[in-house]
Formats: structure tokens, C-alpha cells, sequence
């Protein structure tokens, strides 16, 4: 329910320059707070996982650390979408936008990993993602919201974590296997 609502509004904010920057705008601390949390810089090769319609993660990280992102998500429509909404910020040197599962990566050249909260199954697509020198980021819901997103299971520990300033979104966590 949560997932087509969000990408309902995405599709339709993505056309109206006002509310993409009020939308964005939105996620801005929590971005600051990941790139704090995993210490991205300009030398860092970004994936984002689940990006949406409105690429915020992306486009944010690109703006605030110059580093490359590139960012999938299932969705073909909103793929399309996204690629606009790259285009409009004038972003497109900087971010890519790929359709695809993240169930199906594996082996990989990114330095910081970051899943969307409604990235499912969590902890299979992390596990995938694990190399040496790759940092994963996961975002949790708030526990009153958990039942509404997938969970990390006991295989992982969290190395350090950031609370985040959001109703559903509580904090961001960068994990490894046990």
C-alpha cells in the first residue's frame, strides 16, 4: 500500500518542478546524515538501490560530494522517470540510472552501497553486495512501521548507526555480515 502511494505522488511531483524541490528538499539532513555515516567523498562510487521515480538519494549525494552514484530500481516506469528527473538537475554526468533488480547483483565495483527502505529482501540483497572495502547502508523503519517493510535478519551487525528525522524512516545503518 505504502509502495503505490509513494510511487504515485513520485510520478506525478517528478512533473512539477515545485514540488521536486520541496520533495527533495524533504530528504535533505538524511542524506547529509549518510554521507556522515559512511564518509562519502567525491573518490566514492555510490549505488542506490530502490532510487524511485525521484532519484533524491542520488541526486542529493551527487550535489553535496561530486562522487559518482548510480542508481537501479526494479520499476521500469520509474526508471524512465528518473532519467528526467537527472536531466532536469543537470546531474546525468555524475548519476546513472539502470533498470535492475538488485536480487541479481552480486559482484561489483561500489564503494558505499545504499538500500531505500523499501528494498525487499533486505538482507539477501546485502548479503549479495558484501566485499571487503564496501560499505552497506540500510535504512530501518521506526518499530510502530516495521511490520510495513522488510527487516534485516541476525546474520548482520550493525558497525554504526544514525537516527533520522523522518515519520516512518528511523535511522540509517551501515552493517556487516557476522
Amino acid at each position: 500500500m505504502i509502495k503505490t502511494l509513494i510511487q504515485w505522488f513520485e510520478k506525478h511531483a517528478s512533473k512539477n518542478k515545485v514540488l521536486l524541490n520541496h520533495y527533495i528538499k524533504k530528504y535533505d539532513k538524511i542524506i547529509e546524515n549518510e554521507i556522515h555515516l559512511a564518509s562519502i567523498t567525491q573518490a566514492d562510487n555510490v549505488l542506490f538501490i530502490g532510487s524511485g521515480a525521484i532519484p533524491f538519494t542520488p541526486i542529493l549525494i551527487a550535489l553535496k560530494t561530486k562522487a559518482s552514484v548510480t542508481a537501479i530500481d526494479s520499476d521500469y516506469k520509474a526508471i524512465k522517470t528518473a532519467k528526467n528527473v537527472v536531466e532536469k538537475y543537470g546531474l546525468s554526468h555524475l548519476i546513472t540510472i539502470k533498470h535492475q533488480d538488485g536480487k541479481t547483483l552480486k559482484n561489483h565495483a561500489y564503494s558505499v552501497v545504499i538500500l531505500a527502505l523499501q528494498v525487499t529482501p533486505l538482507s539477501l540483497i546485502a548479503s549479495n553486495l558484501m566485499q571487503p572495502d564496501t560499505k552497506i547502508i540500510v535504512r530501518q523503519p521506526y518499530e510502530k512501521y516495521a511490520h510495513l517493510y522488510d527487516s534485516m535478519d541476525n546474520s548482520f551487525k550493525v558497525i554504526k548507526k544514525v537516527n533520522q528525522p523522518m515519520k516512518y524512516f528511523g535511522k540509517s545503518m551501515w552493517v556487516e555480515k557476522l
